[in-house]
Parts: structure tokens; sequence; C-alpha cells
């Protein structure tokens, strides 16, 4: 009686690999000591126990196999199973473990020549087979590129330096080939590389210090670089010197690196200092001396910063405008910082702000208070990085009753300029009818008021809605343009002979009278006085209270509106011809002559020069001694009142109602930058508002609005002369007169009262190398105005500032800095609002994560993996192999190793390329990397997986721990949420039985017992307590049952 089977067969097939697609040879061999063995039957599968390739084949007593005309796969593994059945008809199951088909032999090594002298040539050889490996390479030594018919091929050791002694020819060529062989025999294709003799050192380094100035007269840092194609760089060596190629500061000092941080210096102060480097190759020779461009010492800071704000009063409700000045000898200014604050130094109104390097700042977005003080300060930063003490204005306080634009040509000066950037679009804001033409030009008050005067006789006041607040009528016509006094008191002459004061409720104050037609506009001195000119050929001084202080006879009539110079001087033209120039008391000063009547009203610059035109066709710039100092001959009258931009640009039309006209702009120094020609002859004076934008009237019935360059914003036809100059008021508005007899205004998008959308943003990289720009580029809409600049910040965190301050960069929608000290490991944010044209700013975007990497980080997972706890480690271009609730697996693309992210990462899908960093660490004794932060740069489709035994898998001298795999097996057991698979391998699991556990997260379990096929992630988990390999699966729950 027999009741138990035979022993397990024990089956042999003929090792690890084969080279054959067809044939499979194997023996085998079990025992019964009860009955004996009846007979064997043995089949084929690509897993233990599958039959996918042959059926079960009774073998009869025969214990060896040779089965022919398979059709066997490329890189898959085959099983040979037997069955041994004994006489009382019981059975036993074997298999073998496996045998991988192999039919293409290695591709070619590849060759690194490392050295190649008279001596000697070194090589290493770099060859592999993904399917059985390599078994062996052979060299030889040629003299030419050509392999020979016979070779004598000779061994090496895969992996190791191959050394070909000498002596060799320093004027021959030598060539270097090897083959390698796989484990099943099969050689590869030769390679054959050029062993070249080194004899020329190498290329001079190319040495880059941090700058061109440094703060700190202890360290100073390099780094640089040299190639040498022959024999390589062997070693540097570098010095410090106050000339190139000394080295008086520090000596000749060797090192492989290829940078370096020098400490315990004592430089001076104002000194010039060289890095010096000399590269050795691998054969001895040395390369000139290469140096870098010098890196001075700056170790003061810039000089307090000079600031100036725009008086004692102010009427804007929404900004304040600074200018400053700073110096720094040794390294200069590049950057100045600027707040607000209601007291000296303070920054509650505006925090500290960069504004790059501007020496003159405007602040919107602000909401001032009536009668509270605000201080600007200014802080200069110098090349070397150091920061001055800040510099403060004297105050400026907020009052509406100031005017924005408080005469004709806006200041006492005749500048023509408003800090208010006006109106980009065009578009018309409201029209006012009066019964006269309208030549006269705007006065606007800080409320926003516009008082002007018509042919009817009446001086309007419109308040900036477009309703006429009041209308006070005169005797005659006003071609004068008011003036607006510090209480608000509104001064304008008329055809009648008098000039008037108007309360600022319409109420007469006083008038004055002269007995003549007053066309000149009044400019008010700071002390009250009130100047204009008069038909009768008298210019005027009144006092505050309408008396006269003195007046000054011309000799002819004056329809020139007076300047004031910062000196006090009065400023006229003249009809007889003449630019005057009086003292404060009416004395005159000298005066110029040109070659007919004046009828322009002159303009002072900042550098006290007078710009006027006349009748005689030339445009004319004075200096303030009364000579000459250019003119040109425009070809055409020149009424129209030149206006000076802030960097000095003087612009000015030509001609006059009834023919042709130009408008030109010029340099100080009287060079034509461009010029309009025109249709219509242009005696409106211009405006430039505070984007350096210019508006001017024309006699072709249009207004024109022309950026700085000369192009065009835009042009509104009226459809008749346009005589009246225009006036810059809140809200940017445009206010100017027609011969139609209305007053227009233009304002942009006045309805568009919600913000910009969130800017979106998109970094450059999400890692980059110390030293390299942090970039980003961002994107905003506004349907109603558009957006009008942007702000972006850097910060340590999202949303902060502490890096870069908020930053104006106008409409650009991108930036890139590379001049910031970042810090290895630290993430970086930017962060960006907008701001559309009606002022409103958006809520800020914030950017992902840009991290900053070491110069040579390292870029393998096999590396990272070895690496000490707690290294932080940055990976680029990985593939995403699976994602789970709980952690992310990440393979190297030529699937060589593989790790987990234990972080939920839900966004990531299979495939995802990315770009990773965080810290290595350890969990349940496998390495995986915590704290990381991904960046999806791209995808590279299916991925793979690789085949492997259970055995290799948990016993294997390799590390396959987040490795995507194929692996098939019998389930031996079942749970709520795995597995455990076995494929016969002795491999044991911490639940008591044979086999690796499949961890299923969610998908069908199979059934007990069936043979199934799993694709799944290999890593590490506490099984019953107990740290063990397990796989967690990628399947769908479709197990494939055989």
């Amino acid at each position: 009686v027999d009741f138990t089977p035979p022993a397990t067969p024990v089956v042999i097939d003929d090792g690890k690999y084969t080279g054959s697609a067809d044939t499979l040879h194997f023996v085998y061999a079990s025992g019964d000591t009860e009955s004996g063995i009846d007979h064997y039957e043995y089949s084929i599968g690509t897993a233990v126990g599958l039959t996918d390739v042959l059926g079960w084949q009774n073998a009869g007593q025969i214990k060896e196999q040779t089965v022919t005309g398979l059709s066997l796969m490329h890189g898959a593994s085959y099983y040979m199973n037997v069955r041994a059945y004994n006489h009382a008809g019981l059975m036993s199951v074997g298999s073998s473990n496996g045998i991988l088909v192999d039919l293409t032999p290695p591709p070619a090594p590849v060759i690194a020549v490392t050295a190649a002298t008279t001596n000697e040539i070194k090589f290493n050889v770099t060859a592999t087979d993904p399917e059985s490996g390599i078994a062996g390479i052979q060299y030889t030594l040629l003299t030419s590129p050509t392999l020979p018919p016979a070779v004598q091929w000779i061994d090496a050791t895969p992996g190791s330096e191959i050394i070909i002694p000498g002596p060799f020819d320093a004027a021959r060529k030598y060539y270097v080939a090897v083959r390698a062989s796989n484990k099943v025999g099969l050689w590869s294709e030769v390679s054959i590389a050029p062993a070249v003799m080194d004899k020329t050192p190498p290329s001079v380094p190319i040495v880059t210090d941090d700058g061109d100035y440094w703060a700190d007269a202890t360290v100073l840092h390099a780094t640089w670089a040299a190639q040498d194609a022959e024999s390589g760089i062997a070693s540097y060596s570098y010095c410090i010197g106050s000339a190139p190629g000394t080295s008086d500061i520090y000596p000749w000092t060797s090192t492989t690196e290829s940078g370096v941080t020098v400490t315990g210096l004592s430089l001076a102060n104002g000194g010039k200092y060289y890095f010096s480097v000399k590269a050795t190759n691998g054969v001895g020779l040395e390369s000139a001396i290469g140096s870098s461009d010098g890196i001075t010492i700056d170790t003061t800071p810039p000089s307090q910063p000079v600031v100036s704000d725009d008086g004692d009063y102010t009427s804007m409700t929404d900004s304040l405008h600074a200018s400053y000045l700073s110096s720094d000898a040794q390294s200069g200014v590049i950057e100045y910082a600027y707040c607000v604050g209601t007291a000296p130094g303070a920054s509650d109104v505006v925090g500290w702000t960069s504004a790059g390097q501007m020496t003159s700042i405007t602040a919107y977005n602000l909401t001032l208070t009536t009668g509270v003080r605000y201080y600007i300060s200014v802080k200069a930063r110098n090349g070397a990085g150091l920061w001055s003490a800040a510099g403060t204005s004297d105050g400026i306080e907020y009052r509406p009753q100031v005017a924005v634009w408080p005469k004709f040509r806006c200041d006492s000066a005749n500048a023509g300029r408003s800090e208010i950037k006006a109106c980009a679009t065009g578009r018309l804001n409201w029209s006012v009818q009066t019964q006269g033409y309208v030549e006269s030009s705007a006065a606007i008050a800080g409320d926003g008021t516009a008082y002007i005067g018509s042919s009817d006789g009446k001086l309007y006041a419109i308040n900036s809605n477009g309703t006429i607040r009041w209308t006070y009528a005169t005797g005659a016509g006003i071609d004068s343009s008011p003036a607006i006094g510090a209480n608000g008191d509104v001064y304008i002459g008329s055809y009648d002979g008098y000039l008037y004061c108007i309360q600022p409720n319409g109420k007469l104050e006083w008038k004055y009278g002269v007995g003549n037609m007053i066309w000149s506009s009044p400019c008010l001195g700071t002390d009250g006085s009130v100047f204009f000119g008069c038909q009768d050929g008298f210019v005027y001084a009144l006092k505050p209270d309408g008396t006269l202080k003195w007046k000054f006879n011309a000799g002819s009539p004056v329809w020139s509106s007076p300047a004031l110079g910062a000196d006090g001087s009065i400023y006229f033209a003249c009809g007889n011809g003449r630019l005057y120039a009086l003292n404060s008391s009416g004395a005159l000063k000298w005066l110029f002559q040109t070659g007919t009547a004046a009828d322009s009203s002159p303009a002072v610059a900042s550098s006290g020069v007078i710009y006027f035109g006349s009748g005689d066709g030339y445009f004319y710039a004075i200096n303030p001694s009364g000579t000459l100092k250019w003119r040109v001959v425009t070809g055409n009258l020149v009424d129209s009142s030149a206006a000076i931009a802030a960097d000095g640009t003087v612009y000015v039309g030509t001609g006059g109602a009834g023919i042709t006209g130009t408008f030109r702009a010029f340099t100080p120094d009287g060079t034509e930058l461009w010029r309009l020609n025109l249709s219509g002859g242009v005696r409106s004076s211009p405006a430039i508002d505070g984007n350096g934008n210019i508006y001017f009237g024309a006699s072709d019935g249009k207004v024109h609005a022309v950026k700085p360059d000369g192009t065009s914003l835009w042009i509104y036809n009226i459809g008749q002369s346009v005589l009246s100059s225009p006036a810059i008021g809140v809200d940017g508005q445009v206010i100017v007169g027609s011969d139609d007899g209305k007053v227009y205004s233009f304002k942009d998008y006045p309805d568009d009262k919600t913000p910009p959308t969130t800017p979106v943003l998109t970094v450059a990289d999400s890692f980059v190398l110390q030293g390299g720009a942090l970039g980003c580029r961002w994107s905003a809409s506004d349907l109603e105005s558009g957006i009008e600049s942007y702000f972006y910040a850097v910060g340590t965190q999202p949303g902060l500032a502490d890096v870069v301050p908020w930053t104006n960069c106008g409409t650009a929608t991108s930036a890139s800095r590379s001049d910031l000290l970042l810090t290895v490991g630290q993430s970086y944010y930017f962060a960006v609002k907008a701001r559309n044209h009606a002022m409103l700013t958006s809520s800020v975007g914030v950017s992902s994560a840009i991290t900053v990497m070491p110069r040579n980080p390292v870029n393998l997972i096999g590396v990272a993996k070895k690496q000490a706890e707690g290294t932080r480690v940055y990976l680029l271009g990985k593939i995403v192999t699976a994602v789970y609730a709980d952690c992310v697996f990440i393979e190297e693309p030529d699937r060589s190793a593989g790790i987990r992210c234990p972080v939920a990462a839900s966004d990531l899908r299979v495939g995802d390329v990315v770009d990773i960093s965080g810290k290595i660490a350890t969990q349940n004794g496998e390495i995986v990397i915590t704290g990381a932060s991904f960046s999806r740069v791209g995808a590279a489709g299916s991925v793979s997986p690789i085949g492997m035994s259970l055995r290799s898998l948990a016993l294997g001298g390799i590390d396959t721990n987040g490795l995507l795999v194929r692996v098939s097996g019998q389930v031996v057991r079942t749970g709520a949420y795995y597995f455990i698979l076995s494929d016969g391998a002795k491999v044991n699991s911490p639940r008591g039985l044979r086999g690796v556990e499949i961890r299923i997260d969610g998908a069908n379990v199979p059934d007990d017992g069936a043979f199934v096929t799993v694709t799944g992630v290999a890593c590490r988990e506490a099984v019953n307590g107990i740290p063990a390999p397990v796989i967690r699966s990628v399947s769908s729950g479709e197990w494939g049952r055989e």
C-alpha cells in the first residue's frame, strides 16, 4: 500500500540563459521508495506551473528532454514543469528556476580613453546586455581605424581599467578596438576609438568671480573651467593677486575642484583683486594662466539719499511722487528702495519697495487723509550690495483744494508737464457746450473741477462728471486761461479789460481794470502775486488783494503768458518780437530780439534755459543770461508754447489756423528727434503726462495723443480747430476746448469697478542651479480697462516679498532674476498682482516652488539612495510609475532604479516626467524621499514593468525597491487587502507561509489557488508588524487566471 506521492521532481535546465529561439533542454528526476515511479509528464510555461508554451506531455520513464520547434520570445523567461506519478497513481510537481532567452548580442561597447602617452594607453570600457549581461570583453590595439582580417584579441575583465604598456611612437596614430560577449556567447559589434597622444596643454582657464564689486574684505570666491580633449584635466592651481597673474594676496594652491572660497583675507577698501588659475592635464602639461576680470572691494555704503517730494501740499488723493539721488564712489548706486509713512522713516502707508535705478517714483493706490503729512523715505544699494542709511523728504500734506493743473501750462515755469498718467485710449468722457468758441485752456482743481473760459464771455466751472457747477459772466469774450490760487480762488483775464478773481463758489472776490483786452493768462507767484500781460503793452503784477504791485511797459501788445524762473525772474514774449526778463521788482534784466511778433509763452527748464517761438519761423533756446543758446528754423510761425519732459526733451508745434503745421521733439541741445507733419497748424500747446505721452490740438480739427517716440497713441476727430491747449486732471482726464464751442474730456474706462483677474504664474524651471536665474511668466486679464501694469515679488514662502520686494515691471509678463543670492535647498516663489487702467489691483497670484540645487547635483536614483539620511537630493527627468493615496513611485527612464516618495500627490499621473526634490530617509528598511516636491515637465507615455521571479525580488543582491515589476505564481492565501503569491521559491512571508505579499489597494482579490500574473511596485512595508518585501499592485483586478 502506497499513500505518499513521489518526491518533488528536481528539474534542471541549461542555466540562467539560452541563445536558442526554438529549443529548450532539461533533465529531471524523482523517486518513490514504496511503489516506484510509473511515468513522468512535462510542460513548458512563462511562469512556474504555467503551460502556455507547451501542454503536458507523457515522457514515460525518460528523464531528459530536448524540445524543439518552439517559438521562444527574446527577453522572456521560460519554466519547465515536471510531474512524477508513482504506481499508486499519486503525483508530485516540480519546476525549473527559469531560463531567459537572449537572442541578441550586446550593443557595441563604449570606449573612454583616459590617457594616451608614449609610455602607456589607458581606457575604460562600458558594456551592457539587458538580458543576460556581459560575460567578458576583448580588446586589441590598431594603427588604423579599420579592423584587419586577422585579429589577436586580448581578454580583459569587465569594469576594470585597461592599460596597454608602451613605448609608443608619438608621431603615429593608435586606435583601441573592443568587443563584448554576453552570457549566451553572442559577441557585440566592434567599437573603435582613437587613442590620441596628448602633446598640448589644457585650454586657458576661464575664471569667474562674483561680479564687479564685493562688500566683504575677508572673503573672495571664484569658479573656473578649462578643457583638455586628449587626457582631461587632472588638477588646477589658483592664486589671488592685485593684478592678473600675481599671487601677492594668496599663494598658488593646488586643487581638483573647479571653484574655491578663500577666507581670512585682509583686503583694502577700493582695491581690485584677481583670481588666477592654471590647469594641469592627465599627462602633466600645464596651461597658460587665466585670470578673472577683477573684483573691487567696497565696504562703505552709498551716501544717504537726498529726497524731494512735490512741495508742502498735494491734491492727489491716491498717489505721491518724489525724486531723490545718492552716490557711491566705489561701486555706484545700482538700486533704490522707497517707503511711505506718516512719520519720517515710517513705512505704514507703503512698505519698502524696490525702485530699480529710477531716481523718482510715484506711489499709486494710496488713500490719503486730509491734513495728514506724508513722508517718503529712500535708501540706496551699491554694486557691492550695501544699503545706505535712509533719507526722508520733508513731508507733504494732502489738501483736496490744491490744483492738479493750476494754470495755463500747468506750473509757474510753463513746463506743461504733469505726473498724472492721462487717458491712453482717447475715450470721450463728456463734452459741455458753451455759447462761443473755446480757445481758453482749462485749469483743474484737486477735486476735479475744471475752470475754462469761452468767447461767450463766461468763466465755466465744470464738475469732474461733466456737469456745470456755475458760470461767471464777464463783459466780453475770454481767450485767457484761468489760474487757481492756493486758497482755490480763480484768476482770469477778459476782453473787457479786467483781470478777475473769482471765489471757488463762483462769486467775485475782486477785479482789476487795465483798459484794454487781456489775452495773456495769469501766472501766480509764491507770495500770491498775479502776473499777466495786456494788449496795452504792459505786463502787470498785482498783489493778492487785487491792487497794483508794479507794471512794466513793453511797448507792444503782450499775448504771451508770463513764466517764472527759479530765482523769481519773470519771462514773457511780446508783439515787438522780444523776449523780456524782469526781476521780481519789475525791473528789466535783459531782452532778446527775434524777427517779428512773438505770441508764444516761454517755458523755463530746470536748467534755467528759456524756450519760446516767434512769428519769424524760429524756435529759440535762450540762456538764463539772455544770450542765444540755439535756434532752429521751422519754416512756419511758432505760436505754440513748448512743453518740457522730465528727461529734458522739448515738444512744440508750428503753424496756425488754415495752414499746415508740424509737431516736433528736440533734445535740450536743439537736435530734432522727430516731427509729425499735420494737415493743420498747431497753435495748441502740448501737455505731457506721467507716462511721458504728449497731448495737443491742431487746426486739422483733431486732438492728438502721441508717445514719447512720436508714434500715435490716439487721435480724436472733433471736426473744428482745436487751438485750446489740453490740461490733465484727476483720474487722468484730458480736458480741452474747441472752436465748435465745446469743452471735451477724455478719460479711460470710468466704469471699470472690478480688478483684473488673479494672475496665473508659470515658472521657467522648478529647479535651478546655484547662481542660476529664477524665471517666471504670468498672465491676467481685465475686460473693462485692460492691464496697466504688473507688480512682482519673490519670497521664501508663497506670497512673501522677503527676497525681492514688490516691483512695478510695467506690462511685462515675465521676469528673470539672476542677481539674487540664493540658498541651496531653499524654495522660492514668485508673487504677481495686476493693476488695470482704473488703478484697481488684483488678488496676488503665486507660482509653484523653484528650488535651488547645488552646482553638481546627484541625478541618479541609485546614487541618491546611497546618500546619508537627511541629505537633500534633486532628481531630474524621472518617470512616475505608480500613484497611490499615500505615496508616489518614480523610476529612472532606463528602469535601472526606483524610489518611493511618501507624499500625497494625486495630481500626478503614471507616465509623467517629473523633477523632484526632497530628503533621503529610511522607512521599514526601504530608502525613500521624504518632503518631496514635484514639478511635471513632460510625459513619457506607457511605462513597462520588469519581469522578475519572487526569489530575485525578495532575496536578490540588487535593490529592487521602487521598481515597477511583473511577477507570476500561485495564490496561496488571501486577505481583505492582500494575497500571498508563490512561484515555488523559498521566500518566507511573515504571515507564516512561503511567498510574497501582494497589496491590492482596493482591487478584486483573486481566488485562492489561482495562478495569476501581477504588475506592481516592489517595496517594503510592515507585514504582521515586521518590515518585509511586498508588491503594491497596479493591476486592475483582472488577474488573468490560468
